[in-house]
């Protein structure tokens, strides 16, 4: 299994990113509260994610 995209939405003023892997199996995490502003900076780490296995958290984090 591998990770092939990396996107995030801003709901209400949080920021919720999702990992897409190859298998069709997505996942969902809230960054910060509050915290409109990370966009970027998430979406920056989308490059070197892409390929890595998500359930190697250590390595992903």
């Amino acid at each position: 299994m591998k990770i092939v995209d990396v996107k995030c939405a801003i709901i209400g003023k949080s920021p919720i990113v999702r990992i897409v892997t190859d298998e069709g199996i997505s996942g969902y995490g809230q960054a910060e509260t509050w915290k409109p502003y990370l966009k970027p900076h998430i979406l920056a780490f989308r490059e070197a994610l892409i390929g890595e296995d998500p359930t190697n958290v250590e390595r992903c984090c």
